[in-house]
């Protein structure tokens, strides 16, 4: 009897954290859209979010991306850019004045960038995808 009661115990447990909802994982997806390449052109987005951003050719090397939200809870936010091998973005975070950097991540090319950082919840955060090599597009998960 106390077998089949953990047994059951056990199946329940693994049922129910697979059919439940995780937190951590991107729920919205967002198409970046150009000229978001300053603060206050940034693109607009809510957490959890995928962003699907491109190269821009028309500012060619100097091409920023910028994104703002609002941290809907206190907690740890994890930045996570895939880029393609032949490029090469960077990754910064600014408080809500856009002015003080609080993370970033820069490494070489053909290597994804990702930091997590706490952050205050209602408090607004600028996100920048800087450009420094390459054509190839990236995907930016900013999770909770």
């Amino acid at each position: 009897m106390r077998k089949t009661f953990v047994v059951l115990a056990t199946t329940a447990t693994l049922l129910a954290s697979v059919l439940a909802p995780a937190a951590s994982f991107a729920s919205d997806y967002f198409y970046e859209r150009e000229r978001n390449n300053n603060r206050t052109t940034a693109d607009r987005v809510s957490v959890p979010v995928t962003i699907f951003g491109e190269r821009n050719d028309v500012d060619g090397e100097n091409d920023e991306d910028f994104f703002v939200f609002k941290a809907p809870s206190s907690g740890i936010y994890e930045f996570d850019m895939r880029v393609g091998s032949e490029t090469d973005q960077d990754l910064y975070l600014y408080d809500q004045t856009g002015e003080h950097q609080i993370a970033h991540s820069f490494k070489s090319k053909g290597r994804d960038e990702y930091f997590s950082v706490f952050l205050n919840e209602g408090r607004e955060y600028y996100v920048k995808v800087k450009h420094i090599s390459g054509n190839e597009n990236y995907t930016l998960n900013i999770n909770s």
